[in-house]
């Protein structure tokens, strides 16, 4: 499945080069914000943002990896998805609170602390050095 829709893809023959680019832009971010706007609902989080407010980088700024949108969006998600974070989970999707990262570290992401990910590097980091010892 492609992220863009039979009739997107029809009008996409239509534009430039550039134009494309930039539909399928807007598409991804319509896409997130949709999302993030049904799970802010859902669990009633904070919720202020616009779909201009989202910025798609070239690579994840967490893991450096590849942002490839694939079908973004529409749960078929692979290790260089684009997804929307909450920087800080509470404060919920708002202006300043978001960013966009890869699903993997969204995943890495979701269910620890920064303190407990420090913690499980220190100690893996130390027996990864044992066992080469």
């Amino acid at each position: 499945m492609s992220l863009l829709s039979l009739k997107d893809l029809q009008l996409m023959n239509n534009l430039t080069p550039e134009e494309r680019e930039f539909h399928k832009d807007f598409v991804l971010r319509q896409r997130l914000h949709t999302s993030a706007r049904y799970r802010a609902k859902e669990r009633h989080l904070p919720f202020n943002i616009k779909p201009s407010d989202i910025v798609v980088p070239e690579v994840c700024p967490l893991l450096g990896i590849k942002l490839r949108p694939g079908d973004a969006g529409r749960g078929n998600h692979h290790a260089g998805s684009p997804t929307l974070d909450r920087i800080i989970p509470d404060l919920g999707y708002v202006k300043g609170n978001i960013q966009v990262i890869s699903f993997r570290a969204n995943m890495l992401k979701s269910n620890a602390s920064l303190e407990e990910l420090e913690l499980l590097v220190k100690n893996w980091r130390a027996q990864k050095q044992a066992k080469v010892a």
